[in-house]
């Protein structure tokens, strides 16, 4: 049997941490929601609920929040959520600007879920690629107002904006050396991420999509203060 070229620990721990993906994709926690091909449920020990609506960026939230109701179930609401569908309408913002009729019946759902009487709050978490093109599509800009203001009108709900991003942040792009050779890890003080890079980059969208979202009603949070304190990120 061949034997891997490379066996550094530093290189196993990277290459898991690229391939690591916890949201669900089976029968466990799944609900039925209308049409929605893809929606789970974490229940807590609380009637209420938070419904987190959007893509792979929200997907991303699910291990914390899991881990959050599982150790404190009297403390924190049930959560729903609605991420990608699949070939069915995607991306998932596309429900902002097409009228295709399955994209129309996932928005349909999604509005029905959100004004269920146990449902507290509203979450939506998408990408910077699709909050550009949000922004910038006429239809998906006046109709994510429209989502917002509507929800706004009964129960709270949050925007939040993109995670830090950038080349540098990429598992892959933290090696030195040659897969042909000799591959390590590089060191902590040399995987630094570009905060006025990415600020720069994301500007002007990120300020005209927390206008729409103030403007609307919703409260807006940047995970990037969390992530990266002082402006900076720990890798």
């Amino acid at each position: 049997n061949a034997k891997p070229r490379q066996k550094n620990a530093s290189i196993a721990k990277l290459l898991d941490a690229a391939y690591d993906w916890e949201y669900p994709d089976g029968l466990k926690g799944k609900i039925i929601a209308g049409h929605l091909r893809r929606a789970y449920e974490l229940k807590s020990d609380l009637s209420q609920k938070t419904l987190f609506i959007g893509d792979s960026n929200m997907e991303q939230y699910y291990p914390r929040i899991d881990k959050l109701i599982s150790e404190n179930p009297g403390k924190f609401n049930s959560a729903i959520f609605i991420g990608n569908q699949g070939l069915r309408c995607y991306p998932m913002y596309t429900m902002f600007i097409t009228d295709s009729e399955q994209c129309s019946s996932v928005k349909e759902d999604i509005t029905h879920l959100a004004n269920d009487k146990d449902v507290e709050a509203v979450v939506l978490i998408f990408s910077w690629v699709a909050y550009d093109h949000l922004i910038k599509d006429k239809t998906g800009y006046e109709r994510l107002s429209q989502f917002i203001s509507a929800i706004s009108k009964s129960k709270r709900i949050y925007l939040i904006l993109n995670m830090p991003d950038g080349e540098e942040l990429n598992p892959k792009n933290m090696f030195t050396g040659s897969r042909l050779r000799t591959l390590d890890t590089k060191n902590t003080d040399k995987v630094v991420f570009d905060y006025k890079g990415f600020l720069d980059r994301h500007k002007i969208f990120r300020t005209e999509l927390e206008n729409l979202a103030i403007k609307n009603g919703a409260i807006v949070i940047d995970p990037i203060k969390y992530l990266c304190p002082e402006n900076k990120c720990p890798v």
